[in-house]
């Protein structure tokens, strides 16, 4: 381990793009920290800035200029995102043309039916390569709702079809012969409608696009950048160490959470439920309920049977009341009850109401003192649904980080799945297969609205069901969610890199050095624990 992580010293990942594509540079930037660490990731000023020790380059919406400059290197590995000028579509093999508006049904949701979700008529197919490999699911919708428009139990976000956005397709492309087709968005009937990722392959490059300019950055899907990277074509190209989404020595990790808009005491026979098969409980508390005698002794009996305790905000409010002020007091005043009446320390951590991100809400987060907070959902805020925990856009110099969850075990969904957790079981199953985390929530009931659940004992029944499904997979870890922010802040704090004899170095927080919770990282297919 060496504490000197000068760049000039590493092997380096460069991202550029036009000064019209800050956002989405942006966006992809604080993707690659979460994955890679700062220590390997920089954002080029000019493509003059290009040094011997950068051996991928990251470009948004690549021009012919650009594509002048890179080819000037060798042994590199190109990301492409977004469209592509005609040099490099004459290079990666691959016809361009512009998004037609007849696309605009593609993304559109339907309704499938009973004992269903609603989804997008398109989806994208993933083929079988070693890119794709590590990926949990060959197919997805390129949207899909669990409940009316607002989550996606499956975790992923939003493609477009047509519309001005970065988080939509960026134009209708054909693979040609020489390049290999990793995915391809199809109709309804199965039909393709266009390539979404190719590969490229010469001897001095190896050659990545996706079909959006910001890429995979809001799903597990994420993992093709990750292997890339990492492992793919090390005996000839540079690889960069990632780090793991979970702790060495587990399989998975799982946390659940109320979110407590309602009256809490309502939620204690979940809690002994729990109790029961000794899984840690955590609540996120909205702090401007009146609670009773009975709401404060349930708190009590979460924090002392080593349960997460977490904000909520103080009134719930939609968008945080609509600006930085109102959201400012409504985390720092929440935070300050929790410590006042749940003698709450540092670090704290937060639950967006509605998961909703304004950025000024995010900035006031950070003014009110937490270190993360829990977000990311399909319905808005697209910048702020993460495949990976760790930095958040705009905030990367902050000791500051976000986990996205938005998968919600409700009676609503569990009827329309025709009274099943077969879809909890499946989301679950992509996330250990990801190596990733799975985070699920419920909510206390009040006298007027259950979540769609009949009575507490069908509840009880389904939350029992999923419960023993992931009991049944072997080594994973139950964590309250306070646990698991710990986790991924300090995974979020640590560093990796290639120096400049080839050797793996890494830098830990001193919060993490001898934590039971051992950060990981993945170099050339090879696990490391880094302690």
């Amino acid at each position: 381990m060496k504490d000197n992580y000068s760049f000039d010293m590493r092997q380096g990942i460069g991202i550029w793009g036009l000064p019209k594509d800050v956002f989405a540079v942006t966006m992809v930037q604080a993707a690659l920290f979460r994955s890679f660490s700062r220590a390997q990731v920089c954002r080029l000023n000019d493509l003059s800035d290009l040094t011997q020790n950068i051996r991928c380059v990251v470009l948004v919406n690549p021009s012919n200029e650009m594509f002048l400059h890179i080819m000037k290197c060798r042994e590199m590995k190109i990301v492409l995102l977004g469209t592509l000028d005609s040099m490099w579509a004459e290079f990666i093999g691959a016809k361009i043309s512009s998004v037609p508006q007849t696309w605009a049904f593609g993304d559109s949701t339907l309704y499938a039916g009973d004992n269903c979700y609603s989804h997008s008529p398109w989806q994208i197919d993933y083929s079988s390569h070693e890119l794709t490999q590590r990926i949990p699911y060959k197919n997805r919708y390129l949207s899909r709702f669990d409940f009316t428009d607002e989550w996606n139990n499956h975790g992923y976000g939003r493609i477009w079809a047509h519309k001005e956005s970065p988080f939509a397709l960026a134009a209708d492309v054909d693979c040609g012969s020489d390049a290999v087709e990793l995915a391809r968005v199809e109709d309804g009937q199965g039909k393709k409608v266009t390539s979404y990722a190719i590969v490229r392959e010469n001897s001095d490059f190896s050659v990545l696009w996706i079909n959006r300019a910001v890429g995979l950055i809001d799903s597990l899907e994420w993992s093709i950048i990750e292997t890339f990277l990492s492992d793919y074509r090390s005996e000839s190209l540079c690889c960069f160490p990632r780090l793991l989404e979970i702790p060495a020595g587990v399989s998975g990790i799982c946390t659940m959470r109320l979110d407590c808009d309602q009256a809490i005491a309502s939620a204690r026979p979940l809690f002994e439920l729990y109790q029961q098969e000794k899984i840690p409980f955590s609540l996120a508390i909205l702090t401007g309920l009146s609670l009773n005698a009975d709401d404060k002794a349930l708190i009590r009996d979460v924090i002392d049977s080593g349960g997460g305790i977490l904000s909520h905000s103080v009134n719930h409010l939609p968008d945080w009341g609509g600006n930085y002020e109102t959201a400012f007091y409504e985390a720092s005043e929440s935070k300050q009850w929790l410590i006042n009446n749940c003698s709450l320390q540092k670090p704290y951590y937060l639950v967006s109401p509605f998961h909703q991100n304004s950025r000024y809400a995010v900035k006031a987060m950070v003014d009110s003192g937490y270190s993360g907070f829990v977000g990311g959902i399909i319905h808005n805020d697209p910048e702020y649904l993460f495949a990976r925990s760790g930095v958040v856009p705009y905030h990367e110099e902050d000791d500051f980080f976000s986990l996205s969850q938005q998968c919600m075990l409700h009676g609503d969904c569990f009827h329309q799945y025709g009274n099943s957790i077969a879809p909890y079981i499946e989301a679950f199953e992509n996330q250990m297969a990801g190596e990733g985390i799975f985070g699920y929530l419920d909510h206390p009931f009040s006298s007027a609205y259950q979540y769609g659940w009949l009575d507490e004992e069908e509840r009880l029944v389904a939350h029992q069901a999923l419960i023993r499904q992931m009991k049944s997979h072997a080594n994973i870890r139950f964590c309250n969610l306070g646990e698991t922010m710990e986790f991924c802040r300090k995974r979020s704090q640590a560093q990796v890199w290639i120096d400049e004899n080839t050797e793996l170095n890494f830098h830990l927080p001193n919060l993490a050095v001898n934590d039971n919770f051992i950060i990981q990282a993945v170099w050339k297919n090879q696990k490391y624990s880094l302690r």
